[in-house]
């Protein structure tokens, strides 16, 4: 806590936004596939929580009325948002899982579309005017990630939702560091869970464990 403190960032100052995913899947079903398949519209990925992995993101996986694709046409178009780079999150978190914060970074290259869907368990994390630079999706992705939020995060949170409203509340170290963080990861050519929190510990341990 003492840390987290000393921090005067948060999403706001830094020009991030949080929000949710607004595919609610039973109203949105005349425009959802379960595989692709070659219409007369375009179909694009639509990410549901199950997708969402610490720091993967995997796509597609096949469930039962959890299609992973979402047609482009002029009715889907509230439906939809913008493809460019995200960090998803989990809005919820079973008690099996072992960290209540679950989130993935998503690039723009992911495909070749000007759109994506998002379902309405997952919020997505992004720079509304502009766009989130490759080092902030994997830096902020890492610390949300990390042990060290974890810990913090339950110190307020007893339940398995994961509220916007808190997230835009809580302390983020100073930018250019989520950006070191982001270019550490990156050059490691190591995405794993394993090796991201090692790298958040490596930043913040000095201060923390004086």
């Amino acid at each position: 806590m003492e840390l987290f403190q000393t921090w005067t960032g948060n999403i706001a100052k830094y020009n991030i936004k949080i929000s949710t995913g607004p595919v609610v899947a039973f109203r949105a079903r005349d425009y959802l596939r379960e595989n692709f398949e070659k219409v007369s519209v375009q179909l694009v990925p639509l990410f549901w929580l199950h997708n969402v992995k610490q720091m993967i993101l995997e796509w597609p996986i096949v469930k039962p009325k959890k299609e992973q694709y979402i047609s482009i046409e002029e009715k889907s178009m509230p439906l939809l948002i913008q493809n460019k780079n995200y960090i998803l999150l989990r809005r919820f978190s079973s008690k099996d899982d072992k960290n209540r914060l679950i989130a993935a970074p998503y690039f723009c290259n992911f495909i070749k579309a000007d759109f994506i869907g998002v379902e309405n368990k997952v919020n997505y994390i992004y720079r509304p005017k502009g766009h989130l630079e490759r080092n902030e999706v994997v830096g902020l992705c890492a610390l949300l990630n990390s042990s060290l939020f974890d810990s913090y995060f339950r110190i307020f949170n007893g339940n398995v939702n994961v509220s916007a409203t808190e997230l835009k509340e809580m302390s983020l170290p100073p930018l250019e560091t989520i950006q070191e963080i982001g270019d550490t990861i990156i050059l490691s050519n190591d995405f794993s869970v394993e090796n991201t929190n090692r790298i958040v510990n490596e930043y913040f341990e000095p201060a923390y464990s004086t």
